[in-house]
């Protein structure tokens, strides 16, 4: 298989900002590989894209980011697929109002959003080719301003908190990744989407009403909320640009009380304590 090839994997792409960001490279004529929970809504989803981008190579694979036998399941289908990878976007994520843990010992929304994307970008690293521009890109959220974590607690918050500390924590590991993987000629960068009307904001409760009613003003639809995804993961001018958040295609300064790398190692070490159960 050509090297060159661009080959992009996006996760929870079957719907959403996912779903739009995998279009946009259809048409720009990568490789996509729809990395979904949802195998049934991504085929179909799939066949669409492949309609209106004109594009063949879109590909599904079955991932559940909450399972690390579904995430080797989806490491070793790749591998045997595809030779090599040019861009991963760690779009899927989660949010529940049920706290329940997974069969791997981890809160569901923690595993989704934070340890599962690190488990898929250490598996995935040899697959990187050096001198190629290689990506990765973290979809984060504003939402990290509200959650400000102890490490110890890590798997006990619910719902919303969980919901800011898991893309808190993803922003702190993308910075801390960012040194290690750039002498591997791959860059890293997150970014906040901005808020957009997705399933995800929905809890089917009668205050759904007064969320709608209340983010009104601010909502951003799928596409226009893929847009800084799609810009982060292809823009030429970022060839070499990693270890920023990104919002409205703007680099945007992390609040300084929260740029802490005390918590970046923190957040790597419980990552790499996930790696470990998750190599066995």
């Amino acid at each position: 298989m050509n090297s060159t090839e661009k080959i992009a994997i996006v996760t929870g792409s079957n719907s959403g900002i996912g779903k739009e960001t995998a279009l946009a490279l259809a048409k720009q004529n990568y490789t996509v590989i729809m990395a979904c929970r949802n195998i049934k809504s991504a085929q179909e989803v799939g066949e669409n894209i492949k309609r209106e981008s004109g594009n063949e190579k879109v590909f599904v694979y079955e991932l559940d980011l909450c399972s690390f036998a579904s995430i080797r399941q989806f490491i070793a289908s790749f591998k045997q697929n595809h030779s090599h990878l040019t861009l991963l976007i760690n779009n899927a994520g989660i949010t529940t109002q049920k706290f329940e843990k997974t069969a791997d010992g981890y809160e569901s929304t923690i595993q989704t959003n934070l340890v599962g994307p690190y488990l898929l970008i250490k598996s995935l690293l040899p697959l990187f080719v050096m001198g190629n521009d290689n990506r990765i890109v973290n979809v984060s959220s504003d939402f990290y301003k509200f959650g400000k974590f102890d490490i110890q607690k890590l798997n006990d918050y619910r719902w919303i908190k969980a919901y800011a500390v898991s893309k808190y924590a993803l922003l702190l590991l993308t910075f801390e990744l960012s040194d290690q993987l750039i002498s591997k000629g791959i860059t890293i960068n997150a970014l906040n989407p901005g808020v957009v009307k997705t399933k995800i904001m929905l809890t089917r409760k009668w205050y759904d009403i007064l969320t709608n009613i209340l983010l009104s003003g601010v909502y951003v639809n799928e596409k226009e909320g893929a847009k800084t995804s799609v810009y982060v993961a292809t823009s030429p001018e970022l060839h070499h640009t990693t270890a920023k958040y990104f919002i409205k295609n703007k680099v945007t300064a992390v609040a300084s009380s929260y740029d802490n790398i005390f918590k970046q190692k923190e957040i790597i070490d419980f990552c790499e304590t996930a790696w470990q159960k998750f190599s066995v």
